[in-house]
């Protein structure tokens, strides 16, 4: 080989290896474009427009390009861009920063136990939470109990001797990361205008605005760079939508509002009784005037009789402003307020703003005490004010700030929430299922604390429920009438999940409410807004006679007292509050520490570990409620009914997604077996399940060969169909034909040897029918 070609064949080597080297590293920029690519929603990129879209595209097309690879799919891939969503005529946009890091946790393990003595225990806790009812209320009602056992179990120290301990924090609890919040907004470019809104700590999450004025291009530089920190998770957009004054799906509803909403009704308060005399159902009637039917309906009236008004109990209303000088509110106290909207210390906004209408409304209804004119049934009890809706006539409504505050309400001490908002138009209804709304989870956070939370099931009719009322440990209320019909516009349940939804049912149809017109004027009003704070009332009485109920028993008490238990519907639920029922109930969980070993799982489950595992058509801490079969309800609202591993469906899903899913559950204490179709863990799928193929139905095939018979077998049985059978039916009917010919022949010659009889002696005929219309033949004597 000569000097040339071994010299070009040198630099071939050289060139080639170069080669190699920026492919390599051409392809690690690629993947790390995808990677960032793949943090920030479909949403998000939709949002921001055609730029963003297409930067990606044409980035992606460049590398190629470098790459040597082909791109004659670039005018397909130009085809496949999503189309782009326009944006909304508002000041900024908002999104979700979702953090997979949280600092802290050194704290944590301190402060996640606390003893008998509540002063170590405020000692440990109070860089997580600072207000002591707080932690009175997660040390009374927190449920926290699943991870605590699993933190004892897994530790090696003995604990006989150790004082009783209760969790009454964990991993949600850990603020946010203000060092990664720090890096955030060092994305700020030119006029992106970065800003921080909420720093939500229950869903590790930061809301975040872009002003609507930042380009496409400064946009997704803003976006790149958040992607690009290694603590962020995913970026998504705050949920919103816009909608008109009324509900523009439900015609009844919008008539019968802006009908109602134009009666003033004033009310001269000082010559109503002040106090309340019960000893007949006259004087109840006077005393609650207006109230009366919403009131009895729930039967508040007995519990008041008994002393029970809300005393000691601290209510987080959510809502949108309140006129808070309104005579009705004269007796209330109320602890703290904030508006989430405009960022500021005062919920109310001037006499006569449209802001104050619906948040007067609802608290009226859970709160306002005028006796011989309205009384509500929380009328003692003290309250916290969030304004979190902004009322406007065509108006956005955001989740973060209903998150923030149920997160801000729960720090401050509040034993339950009410709020009488319901988003449906946010999210799909297969994701109506705890486990997709970020709304939802803050929700089933708040009741992990300790919170009874009350929402509204939602006015949207058959479109079905919306979030939170999909939450775990939510009580959903729909709307009835005075007579116990469910309002047309009281959203339908179930829960994408089987769930029973809405929970419970009040009166939501002209109730007699507050007007913010003035401080003395009334109204009436219609919607499950209204629903939601009559039984979020019931509730307060219900923890003022019971200060140590978790919101699980909460909700078992108030769901099997209600009107129908044992018949639950996807219209009322488990029926019609039954306030001083509830009172007097017995939860099956009645310790906190109870467990499935003790209690058992109401006869649909196995035992693991203390926790129940469910047969496939139960749910509920001890499998105490039956699931709703997935059908037109799913169809009707866009999804399809999948199967489980069992091949039962009870679960609504994505129309475009899988027929089946897979939520295999294992129990730990089991060596990782599986739980079968019937609860047990390790068990063979067969020890519950009926001759029809259904968990617990206790169908057996009996001795008849019958599943579900009672046992009576007919008496002759029919032998299998040859030809000696054929022979011998054949014979039979012959025989048959035979025999009753014969004897119609007898009757014959009888008939007519009694005849001959009969005319020679003139009797009368033997053969009359007395008693059918006919009567005997007479022989009469006539004279000539």
């Amino acid at each position: 080989m000569t000097l040339y070609m071994k010299h070009l064949l040198i630099g071939f080597i050289g060139c080639l290896l170069v080669l190699m080297v920026v492919h390599s590293k051409l392809q690690q920029e690629q993947q790390v474009f995808q990677d960032l690519d793949n943090k920030v929603s479909n949403s998000v990129k939709l949002f921001f427009g055609e730029k963003y879209t297409q930067d990606s595209i044409q980035r992606s097309q460049l590398i190629n390009k470098q790459l040597g690879l082909n791109n004659n799919n670039e005018q397909q891939q130009q085809q496949q861009q999503p189309t782009i969503l326009p944006k909304p005529d508002t000041k900024r946009t908002k999104l979700w920063v979702f953090l997979n890091e949280k600092e802290g946790k050194d704290v944590l393990l301190k402060s996640s136990t606390s003893t008998t003595s509540s002063n170590k225990m405020v000692s440990n806790t109070a860089n997580l939470i600072n207000n002591i009812q707080s932690i009175d209320r997660r040390i009374r009602r927190g449920q926290f109990e699943q991870q605590q056992q699993k933190q004892q179990q897994s530790s090696q120290t003995s604990l006989k001797h150790q004082q009783p301990t209760k969790m009454i924090v964990n991993e949600k609890d850990l603020p946010i990361s203000e060092s990664i919040v720090d890096r955030i907004m060092k994305c700020d470019r030119n006029d992106a205008q970065l800003t921080v809104h909420h720093r939500i700590k229950w869903i590790n999450a930061i809301s975040v605005s872009l002003s609507t004025q930042t380009s496409s291009t400064v946009a997704s530089e803003v976006l790149r760079c958040i992607s690009g920190i290694s603590q962020v998770d995913r970026v998504e957009l705050v949920n919103r939508f816009y909608k008109p004054k009324f509900d523009n799906d439900n015609e009844e509803l919008d008539k019968l509002a802006a009908h109602i909403q134009q009666e003033n009704i004033l009310v001269e308060a000082d010559i109503a009784p002040r106090r309340r005399i019960l000893s007949s159902d006259e004087q109840d009637r006077a005393f609650y005037n207006n109230t009366f039917n919403a009131a009895t309906q729930i039967n508040v009236p007995v519990a008041h009789s008994n002393g029970y008004n809300g005393t000691g109990v601290i209510i987080l209303m959510m809502d949108s402003g309140y006129l808070k000088n309104h005579t009705a509110f004269a007796h209330l106290t109320f602890l703290d307020e904030y508006d989430f909207v405009d960022n500021k210390t005062d919920t109310q906004g001037p006499m006569g703003d449209p802001q104050n209408t619906h948040g007067t409304a609802t608290l009226s209804t859970i709160g306002g005490f005028v006796p011989g004119v309205m009384v509500g049934p929380a009328y003692l009890a003290h309250y916290l004010l969030a304004k979190t809706e902004d009322t406007s006539a065509e108006y956005v409504e955001e989740e973060d700030n209903w998150i923030a505050a149920v997160q801000w309400g729960e720090e401050r001490g509040a034993d339950m929430l009410s709020s009488s908002l319901g988003y449906t138009d946010w999210y799909k209804y297969y994701q109506m299922d705890s486990k997709h709304a970020p709304i939802t989870m803050a929700a089933d956070a708040a009741a992990e604390r300790g919170m009874t939370v009350v929402v509204s099931a939602g006015n949207s009719g058959e479109k079905g429920i919306g979030a939170p009322a999909d939450g775990m440990n939510v009580l959903a209320i729909a709307a009835i009438d005075q007579h116990g019909n469910t309002a047309s516009f009281s959203s339908r349940g179930p829960s994408s999940d089987g769930r029973v939804k809405p929970d419970v049912s009040a009166l939501g149809v002209a109730n007699f409410v507050a007007s913010a017109s003035d401080a003395r004027y009334y109204t009436r009003m219609s919607g499950t807004s209204f629903a939601c704070p009559m039984t979020g009332g019931a509730v307060a009485l219900i923890l003022q006679a019971h200060p140590n109920w978790t919101p699980a028993m909460v909700y078992e008490a108030i769901t099997q007292t209600a009107s129908h238990p044992e018949m639950a519907d996807v219209q009322q639920g488990f029926g019609i509050v039954n306030t001083w029922a509830a009172i007097n109930y017995v939860p099956t969980n009645l310790s906190t520490h109870d467990s499935c070993d003790t209690v058992g799982c109401s006869g649909h489950g196995g035992c693991c570990d203390g926790q129940c595992a469910c047969a496939a058509d139960r749910y509920g801490t001890f499998c105490q409620f039956e699931k709703v079969a997935c059908g037109a309800e799913c169809l009707f609202r866009g999804g399809k009914c999948v199967l489980d591993q069992f091949d039962f469906s009870y679960v609504c899903g994505d129309i475009n997604g899988p027929s089946h899913v897979n939520q295999t559950i294992t129990c730990d204490v089991c060596t990782d077996a599986k739980v079968d179709v019937c609860g047990v863990c390790g068990g063979a799928g067969k020890s519950c399940v009926g001759c029809d193929g259904v968990p617990f139905s206790g169908k057996v095939v009996d001795v008849c060969g019958t599943c579900g018979g009672n046992g009576a077998c007919k008496a002759v049985v029919p032998e299998p169909d040859n030809a000696d059978n054929k022979n011998t039916r054949l014979k039979i009917i012959i025989g048959s034909v035979i025999g009753g010919t014969g004897f119609l022949l007898i009757i014959g010659a009888i008939i007519i040897v009694a005849k001959k009889n009969r005319d020679r002696k003139g009797m009368e005929p033997f053969l009359g029918f007395p008693g059918r219309g006919y009567e005997t033949l007479r022989t009469e004597d006539f004279e000539y």
